[in-house]
C-alpha cells in the first residue's frame, strides 16, 4: 500500500485531507509543520508528499526545496496544495520542485484521487 505524508498547519485541514487520502486506500503520515515533516522523513519514506504552500516557520516552497536536496526525497512527487491561487505563486514552486500546485477549495476530490493514482501506478 503506498504512502502519502502530508504536512498541513491547519488541524481540521490537515484531518480532512488525511481522510480524503485514507479513504483512497493509501497509507497516510501527517505533520503539521515542515520542521515535524523533515522529522518524519527521517525515518519514513513516503510514496508522495502533499505539503501546505503558506506555514509558520519553514514554508512549503522551502520544503521542496531541501526535499529536492535530499536523495531519498529527490525524486518523490510532492504536490504543493495551497490556498495562494496567484499564477506566479505557483511558477515559483514548480521552479523549485514542486511536482503539482493543487489549489484549496478549487480542486475536487476526484481531481485528487486522479492524481494520486497517476503518481502512486
Amino acid at each position: 500500500m503506498p504512502t502519502i505524508l502530508v504536512v498541513e498547519d491547519h488541524q481540521d485541514t490537515l484531518e480532512m485531507m488525511a481522510k480524503i487520502v485514507g479513504g483512497f486506500g493509501y497509507r497516510v503520515l501527517t505533520a503539521l509543520t515542515a520542521e515535524a515533516a523533515l522529522a518524519v522523513l527521517a525515518s519514513e519514506k513516503p510514496d508522495l508528499i502533499i505539503v501546505d504552500g503558506m506555514m509558520p516557520g519553514m514554508n512549503g516552497t522551502e520544503f521542496i526545496r531541501l526535499c529536492r536536496a535530499n536523495p531519498d526525497t529527490s525524486v518523490t512527487p510532492i504536490m504543493l496544495y495551497s490556498a495562494v491561487t496567484d499564477a506566479q505563486f505557483a511558477k515559483d514552486a514548480l521552479a523549485k520542485g514542486a511536482t503539482e500546485v493543487w489549489h484549496k477549495g478549487v480542486i475536487e476530490f476526484s481531481q485528487i484521487r486522479e492524481r494520486l493514482a497517476h503518481y502512486l501506478r
